[in-house]
């Protein structure tokens, strides 16, 4: 169990001919979330923060979540330093999204994910799950048990372990990533964009700085600089 997704299997998603129709429901399910609680919104402001909620839950359902699990996960990630654990798991505790379990024992303390940060995985997965089901709809029977807690804890196990395996090959040097995926709502303004019209095929999309620093409660000068980086390094 590596959370590994067969070759043929994402070959089959990539070129599925309703591929745009599935990248929607994703992204517009994610967004709707992210506009209507801020605190999904803030572990979906960068990559960082979605990667610690998911590898707390992660944590949680193989062995227990703690401070040294969290820093090794991290290290073997590649993308984020261990030094930056303690602070994500404090940010985490800021969000209501885990909590410490009382000191019973000599060790390093102990933290349980809330409701809320299972509630909220949930929702933004089952965005995943339905555009699936356009590929197979054998996706159809991962909904179907997704509110059994047997189920959720085997599906999260693969997640985050498929989630560590994907950050450690892939090119964390390259320009989307640093420019969209670990920068701050740098994804959500590339969903946002893409939502707007995903089957424009090439055509310029209009885009409105003022519009999407509001809607994102970023400055205008932040998303700018999203968008000039992100044309400087070709990618739009």
């Amino acid at each position: 169990m590596d959370g590994t997704i067969p070759e043929a299997l994402f070959a089959r998603i990539q070129e599925h001919p309703r591929i745009n129709e599935m990248s929607r429901i994703f992204m517009s399910g994610s967004l709707d979330l992210a506009a209507k609680d801020k605190r999904i919104d803030g572990i979906f402001k960068d990559l960082g923060r979605y990667a610690a909620a998911i590898w707390s839950l992660y944590l949680h359902f193989t062995g227990g979540l703690t401070l040294p699990r969290l820093k090794d996960v991290c290290r073997r990630s590649g993308m984020l330093s261990p030094g930056r654990a303690r602070a994500l798991l404090i940010y985490l505790q800021l969000l209501g999204y885990v909590k410490p379990l009382p000191k019973t024992a000599p060790g390093p303390r102990q933290y349980v994910p809330s409701p809320p940060l299972i509630t909220a995985t949930k929702e933004q997965a089952r965005f995943g799950l339905e555009a699936l089901t356009i590929a197979d709809p054998h996706m159809r029977t991962v909904l179907d048990h997704f509110d059994e807690p047997a189920f959720f804890r085997t599906f999260m196990m693969h997640f985050g372990e498929g989630a560590l395996n994907a950050s450690v090959v892939v090119d964390q040097g390259d320009p989307f990533w640093s420019i969209f995926l670990m920068r701050n709502a740098g994804a959500q303004v590339l969903q946002l964009i893409l939502v707007s019209d995903i089957d424009l095929g090439g055509k310029p999309i209009p885009v409105s700085i003022a519009a999407l620093a509001r809607q994102l409660n970023v400055a205008r000068s932040h998303i700018a600089r999203v968008l000039r980086l992100a044309e400087e390094a070709k990618l739009i």
